[in-house]
């Protein structure tokens, strides 16, 4: 029965040590694979405020236009100072907008991607701890075993009557 429990007792300790040793691979797999979702994400996150700094610039154009042909409309040229400044306004606040809008989105890109950055850290953090407690489960069973061992053998020991 002894050579059974020393059995089991040794079996649960090498499950032990292995399980820890897998979540700690699985645990790095699944930061790997967060910064690489985080990476796409920051890439369509570039994409959208491209497009809308496109946007902004073409409102800023139809506007800019508006300006002028209501203008012209009115009887003033394109040439009047007053229109010339504020069609340079408008373009310069569409530029503005679009700036902002590429900003806005390169800086939620930067946010998703540190993001995934500390996952993936934090994966390989988690694999060192578990590997950690993979080897101590293993010593502690092994040290366990060697325990029980030595203390059959003093047992089967000839007494010394000296």
């Amino acid at each position: 029965m002894d050579k059974v429990i020393t059995a089991l007792e040794a079996g649960g300790g090498l499950l032990k040590t292995f399980g820890m040793f897998g979540a700690g691979r699985a645990a790095r797999q699944a930061g790997k694979a967060q910064r690489a979702a985080n990476e796409r994400a920051a890439k369509r996150t570039v994409a959208v405020a491209q497009r809308e700094s496109l946007e902004e610039k073409r409102k800023a154009r139809l506007l800019a236009s508006r300006a002028l042909a209501l203008a012209a409309a009115g009887g003033g040229g394109a040439s009047d100072p007053s229109i010339v400044k504020l069609i340079a306004d408008i373009e310069g606040e569409g530029a503005y907008r679009a700036g902002v809008a590429l900003y806005r989105g390169q800086e939620d890109a930067a946010k998703l991607r540190y993001e995934g950055t500390l996952a993936e850290w934090s994966g390989q953090a988690d694999q060192q701890t578990a590997n950690l407690k993979g080897a101590s489960a293993l010593l502690e069973t092994s040290g366990g075993l060697y325990a029980k061992y030595q203390r059959e053998k003093n047992k089967r020991k000839e007494p010394d009557y000296g």
